[in-house]
């Protein structure tokens, strides 16, 4: 029973090659290079699953269960330089110069050339097979066998060239080739191949091909036994090689990887199913059945996975997204902050409590320089004693602080009690000073009793400046 599907609802223009798989047909198209995939029973349409491929001649479906499980027939034949895959079976090459003979590669011989003398003789004696030529200036000259050198070819350039028991073979450029005994190496045999290879005390030994192989004490891995052991480090049963710098890696098991080795490969088959890439290795690589139909090393798609911006599969097959400008987030969700506003708020953090600290610093010392000169302005005026020659004055003045001086000071006997505002002139009043001094106030018990004492006080104005007692 066959089934026919119609296509040309599906805008696939000129489906050119194919390929079948289970339960799927897979295309590529002519004009827009569209990869798609259909049902071949119809249950499902189209699914385009690569656009824009630039000029697709053909398309071939990969995967292990379609792949014949088999040994490479060149292992079975030992082929000195090359071995090449032919309908017929393995077949042996052989480089430039050599043929195949009895399956060993060997020299081609060179023919011997004809003298050439358009325009003379040729009567330089040549050695070893060389042949006698004119150059330009119509000079002999010998044309020497690959293996042989000098002006008549007498010169064996092999000659004591291969050291150690190798072989040596010319080439066409000349050049004579070394082919070595096992165990030696180099351009003459002249090096041993397992000198220094394997470290750590490695055992070395040299295979059929000529390549050295160690083998590595227990505490020690690698081709050349270069990594110390490093048990606990690896998960998953991995490998822990490390360096002799100290540094550690994992050699993982097909089926998990990460740095060590923690990370299953089945966890990418999300809600899919995690299938053996080989069913005859069953600790092998694994690769997902996803729900979709479709297998695939991870079922985690792009498909509305970025909120904005641009989603990729990373190394480890799972989405990751490049997030524009203004976007931020895992998946590109959230608006990034303005860095203008954050920049303004941060120096508005800053320059807001430095100017109110500036301003309290002011306030404090204008408040200080204010109360100093207040200070020095209530000092101009206080009581102090005036002294006439021997004589103690004692005077209150009560325009100026009446109670102002010592404690000890009687001041409140100096002034006349009878002190008052005249009332007809409320601008003016009596100062008891002068008429405790110069009146004759009877209850002033300083006063100065006689005319000759005032006239004295009196004329001193006259007769030498008087000097100020608060000074």
């Amino acid at each position: 029973m066959f089934f026919r599907i119609f296509l040309k609802d599906f805008y696939l223009h000129h489906p050119f090659s194919i390929d079948i798989f289970e339960d799927f047909i897979y295309g590529v198209t002519y004009h827009n290079n569209f990869v798609f995939r259909v049902n071949k029973f119809g249950k499902s349409a189209v699914e385009h699953l690569t656009t824009g491929v630039n000029h697709a001649t053909d398309l071939v479906l990969y995967h292990p269960y379609k792949q014949p499980e088999m040994a490479n027939p060149c292992d079975r034949k030992k082929c000195e330089w090359l071995c090449l895959l032919s309908p017929s079976g393995p077949v042996c090459m052989c480089p430039n110069g050599r043929i195949l003979d009895s399956g060993t590669c060997v020299e081609v011989p060179t023919p011997t050339l004809s003298p050439v003398s358009p325009s003379g003789t040729c009567n330089l004696l040549c050695l070893n097979g060389g042949t006698c030529v004119l150059n330009a200036k119509k000079q002999p000259k010998c044309r020497c066998q690959p293996n042989y050198g000098g002006e008549r070819c007498e010169v064996n350039q092999c000659r004591e060239y291969c050291q150690n028991g190798g072989t040596c073979t010319a080439s066409p450029t000349g050049a004579p080739t070394c082919r070595c005994l096992a165990g030696f190496t180099g351009p003459n045999c002249n090096q041993r191949t397992c000198e220094n290879y394997c470290k750590n005390g490695g055992n070395c030994t040299v295979n059929r091909g000529n390549q050295p192989t160690c083998s590595c004490p227990a505490d020690f891995l690698g081709d050349q036994c270069q990594y110390r052991t490093c048990d606990g480090f690896c998960d998953h049963g991995g490998t822990c090689l490390q360096s002799s710098d100290g540094s550690k890696q994992c050699r993982c098991p097909p089926r998990f990887i990460g740095n060590n080795c923690e990370v299953d490969k089945c966890h990418y088959c999300r809600d899919g199913k995690c299938i053996p890439t080989n069913i005859y290795q069953p600790h092998g690589d694994v690769t997902c059945r996803c729900t979709n139909g479709r297998i695939q090393p991870s079922c985690y798609t792009c498909e509305g996975y970025c909120a904005n911006g641009q989603c990729s599969l990373s190394a480890t097959n799972l989405p990751q997204c490049k997030c524009p400008l203004g976007w931020e987030g895992h998946r590109c969700e959230n608006p990034a902050p303005n860095e203008n506003a954050e920049s303004s708020g941060r120096t508005a953090s800053i320059v807001i409590p430095l100017v109110l600290l500036i301003l309290l610093v002011l306030l404090i010392g204008g408040a200080v320089l204010w109360y100093r000169k207040r200070m020095r302005g209530a000092k101009g005026f206080q009581h102090q004693r005036m002294t006439n020659g021997a004589m103690n004055v004692e005077i209150g003045n009560p325009a100026y602080k009446i109670y102002e001086g010592e404690q000890d000071d009687d001041v409140g006997e100096l002034l006349d009690a009878d002190f008052t505002l005249d009332p007809d002139k409320p601008t003016n009043f009596t100062n008891p000073v002068y008429a405790t001094l110069y009146m004759g106030a009877h209850n002033s018990r300083n006063s100065l009793a006689s005319t000759d004492e005032k006239k004295e006080l009196l004329s001193r104005g006259d007769e030498e400046p008087l000097v100020d007692p608060l000074a």
